[in-house]
C-alpha cells in the first residue's frame, strides 16, 4: 500500500492495517520492525550512538568559537522546599536511569557508568540579600547554565543547584544535556522527582529494558533487507529534493559585555484560527508538516 491509499483510509481501517504489520512482523525472519530484547546483562558494555546523539555531537564540534549544545534548562520557585530531601531524591533518579550516569566516550560510543558518587547539589543562600543582589545572582547562575556546553566524556551531564530566598523562597536551576535526555524524558522525570518527594510510599517503577536495548534492536534492523529498502527509497528521493535555505547574517554576532556565550532568542508570533487552518490544508496538499511549511516560509 502506497502512501496515498493509506492516507485516505478511515481511522479504523488504518488501525487494522497497522496491527495487520505487526502480526506479519512476528511471522517473519526479516522483520518489518525493530525487535527489543532485555538485555540487562549488558548495560555497561559500550554502545553506539543514536543518529540524533551523533549529530548533537558532530554540531557542537564545528563551526566558529560560538559553539552550542542542544540542552535543556529551566528555573523554578517553591516555598518551604527540604533541600535535604531534594537533594536525597535527585540522586534517588540518577541512580535509577542508567541515562543519568552515562557519558559519551573518546571512541564515539556512548556508555552507562557502573558507579557514580552522589552528585553534589551546589546551594545558594541569599535569604537575608537585597533586591539588586538577587537579581545580579539571577542573571549569574542563568549566565552560567543557560548555555552550558557540556564535555560529553565527563559525568555529569547536568548541572542542579539551589538559591534559598528570603521569607522561604526556593529557586531552582535545572540545566541537562539532551544528549541523555529528550522532553519525554525530562517531563518524566521532573515528575517522578515530584513523586518521590511528596509520598514517601511512592517507588520507582522497575525497567526490564534499557536505553541500550533499544539502540541495539535499531542497529540490529539497520541490516535488515527492509530497512535497506527504506534507506534506498529515501536516498532516492534526497536526489530530487531542494536544496536547504541560505540565511544571511548581517553581522557577525559578538559576545557582550557580562555574558560568557552569545544569547539565542525565541520568536513567537501568532496566527488567527483562519489563517493557521488555511495554512495547515496548504500544508496538506503540499504533502508536508505544517512545521516544514512554517519554517520555509521563515527562510524565505
Amino acid at each position: 500500500m502506497n502512501f496515498n491509499d493509506f492516507k485516505n483510509l478511515s481511522e479504523q481501517e488504518k488501525r487494522h492495517y497497522l496491527s495487520t504489520l505487526l502480526i506479519d512482523n512476528g511471522n517473519q525472519t526479516d522483520k518489518r520492525f525493530p525487535v527489543l530484547k532485555s538485555m540487562l546483562e549488558d548495560i555497561y558494555v559500550p554502545f553506539p550512538l543514536t543518529d540524533i546523539q551523533e549529530s548533537f555531537v558532530v554540531g557542537r564540534l564545528l563551526g566558529s568559537d560560538d559553539k552550542v549544545g542542544c540542552h535543556f534548562y529551566c528555573e523554578f520557585e517553591k516555598k518551604d522546599l527540604n533541600i535535604a530531601k531534594l537533594k536525597h531524591t535527585w540522586n534517588q533518579l540518577v541512580n535509577h536511569h542508567e541515562m543519568l550516569h552515562t557519558i559519551i566516550n573518546s571512541l564515539g560510543t556512548q556508555i552507562v557508568l557502573h558507579k557514580v558518587p552522589d552528585y553534589d547539589m551546589p546551594t545558594h543562600d541569599l535569604k537575608n540579600a537585597s533586591h539588586e543582589t538577587l537579581e545580579a545572582h539571577r542573571r549569574k547562575i542563568r549566565n552560567e547554565l543557560s548555555h552550558k556546553l557540556y564535555e560529553a566524556g565527563q559525568w555529569p551531564l547536568f548541572d542542579l543547584q539551589f538559591s534559598l530566598l528570603p521569607n522561604d523562597n526556593v529557586l531552582i536551576h535545572l540545566s541537562i544535556d539532551e544528549l541523555i535526555v529528550d522532553a519525554s524524558s525530562v517531563d518524566l522525570l521532573l515528575d517522578q522527582w515530584y513523586q518521590l518527594y511528596h509520598d514517601s510510599s511512592y517507588e520507582l517503577p522497575d525497567i526490564d529494558v534499557s536505553f541500550r536495548d533499544m539502540v541495539m534492536a535499531w542497529k540490529e534492523f539497520e541490516g535488515s533487507s527492509v530497512f535497506q529498502q527504506d534507506i534506498t527509497y529515501w536516498m532516492n528521493k534526497l536526489k530530487n529534493a531542494p536544496g536547504g535555505p541560505s540565511l544571511h547574517v548581517n553581522q557577525k554576532p559578538e559576545l557582550r559585555d557580562g555574558y560568557s556565550y552569545i544569547p539565542r532568542y525565541r520568536l513567537e508570533g501568532e496566527l488567527g484560527e483562519g489563517l493557521w487552518n488555511q495554512l495547515k490544508q496548504k500544508a496538506g496538499e503540499l504533502e508536508v508538516s505544517p512545521t516544514v511549511l512554517l519554517l520555509t516560509l521563515f527562510s524565505q
